[in-house]
């Protein structure tokens, strides 16, 4: 409002040096004047004032909306009324200045219409980055959470029952049976042990917050290649800069959802991961050799459940930065991300 409030002493300066202007087109000294020898006559004259008078309208309209040109063209056609009773020129005086009215009013709806929906759209814009920004810290908390919680009672609860069985292993009872049911059993322990570890290394990789991003896409792509067979190379670049935790953990997921993608659908062999970080902006990059796609549109990947791109492109947006998607049918995917190098805030 205090933006708005800046100009708002234009507006009726314009419109009062417009409607002077107006009646003094009839002044009997001025008309003898600009009709002397001219084409300019006395009602092209008052049409230029007529079309002047729009101006203060548009600046009330892009100001104040709707409201704002409204009044301002009810203003000035009561203030011009006069003249269309007793000075006019011109034949059909309040048509005219009827019409003048009417057009005003049709401008200010017009543009007070679009600037509230343009408006209206960017505030439910911020809204919904917003809730996409709060959506993103809550997962991070809750996988906080269940890493926490499967850490401290799970994998422990597991541990010690792995030393239990350690111990009855290491009785002298020669009991060969039992013995055997209970390698088993532990084997299978270990297992679970293993899983629930790297479970929780998948949602909160400790490597991130002690190592920092390089080590800890390292360790991505190797828990990748050793589950899935998949040759994962990586080439990071940060000359030892590091990020905030918070850029870091978005790098990382964004890196985990792209390494996903390809796990899951492109049937590659090969996978190359690249960072490089340099002190204005971050650059996160994976290709594959998989069998491609042709690239959706946004609205496409909502309708067909393409969550994990969207993600991608969502978490690049809200840090300031973009993501781009090639692909073709036959000759692999690349995706890069770009975005600012940002502070702690």
């Amino acid at each position: 409002m205090h933006r708005r409030g800046k100009y708002l002493w234009l507006i009726p300066l314009h419109g009062l040096l417009t409607v002077f202007l107006f009646y003094l087109g009839d002044l009997p000294w001025l008309g003898s004047w600009y009709l002397k020898d001219s084409f300019f006559t006395s009602q092209a004259y008052h049409e230029l004032c007529l079309l002047a008078l729009v101006g203060p309208v548009v600046w009330a309209a892009f100001l104040f909306r709707i409201k704002g040109g409204v009044i301002v063209s009810v203003a000035e056609s009561l203030a011009i009324f006069p003249h269309a009773l007793y000075f006019s020129p011109y034949p059909d005086p309040l048509f005219r200045l009827g019409a003048f009215t009417g057009v005003s009013i049709l401008l200010s709806g017009f543009i007070g219409r679009g600037l509230t929906s343009r408006e209206e759209l960017s505030r439910q814009q911020s809204r919904l980055e917003r809730f996409l920004a709060q959506t993103i810290d809550v997962q991070e908390r809750e996988r906080r959470y269940l890493a926490r919680e499967l850490h401290d009672e799970s994998a422990q609860l597991l541990i010690d029952i792995s030393h239990e069985i350690d111990e009855l292993l290491e009785t002298e009872e020669d009991n060969t049976v039992h013995k055997e049911r209970l390698r088993r059993l532990r084997t299978s322990i270990d297992n679970v042990l293993e899983g629930t570890r790297r479970f929780i290394r998948g949602l909160r990789p400790p490597l991130l917050e002690e190592m920092g991003l390089g080590p800890a896409l390292r360790w991505l792509a190797e828990e990748l290649s050793e589950e899935q067979g998949l040759e994962v190379s990586v080439d990071v670049q940060d000359q030892g800069k590091r990020l905030s935790e918070a850029q870091e953990l978005n790098v990382f997921r964004i890196a985990q959802e792209a390494l996903n993608n390809v796990r899951k659908h492109s049937q590659a062999t090969k996978a190359v991961l690249r960072l490089i970080v340099t002190e204005e902006k971050v650059q996160l990059q994976v290709e594959d050799n998989g069998v491609g796609f042709a690239v959706p549109t946004q609205d496409d990947l909502v309708n067909a459940g393409k969550f994990g791109l969207i993600g991608i492109r969502e978490r690049a947006r809200l840090a300031g930065g973009t993501a781009r998607i090639e692909s073709t049918p036959g000759k692999g995917t690349v995706v890069t991300v770009e975005m600012p190098v940002l502070n702690a805030e």
